[in-house]
């Protein structure tokens, strides 16, 4: 499955959440949350967030399987980031229009 790696997270007020100045990212947020870890995660679990966190760095889109899209959610959504934003990083990854805004 294709993801945009550009596709902006927004906030409650479908406005740019920001972070040092800059606009978070599909690809900001995943990168960020497989590099992080998680205290329970294995060798394996590491070394494949690992690949996949060098996957997705710098890209604007990627190409990825099934169980990249999984490990990527679940990094995301076990990370340090708020509900809002792994609830607007999924819409965006699974393209859930009705999520992704609120509709104005």
């Amino acid at each position: 499955m294709k993801i945009n790696l550009e596709d902006v997270i927004l906030n409650l007020d479908d406005e740019p959440i920001k972070d040092n100045g800059l606009a978070l990212t599909t690809g900001r947020v995943a990168v960020q949350a497989l590099a992080s870890g998680h205290p329970q995660d294995g060798p394996q679990v590491k070394a494949s967030k690992f690949e996949l966190a060098l996957k997705l760095h710098g890209q604007k889109s990627a190409d990825l399987t099934v169980e990249e899209i999984k490990l990527m959610k679940d990094a995301v959504g076990t990370g340090f980031f708020t509900p809002v934003v792994y609830g607007r990083f999924c819409a965006l990854v699974e393209q859930n229009d009705s999520v992704k805004k609120k509709g104005k």
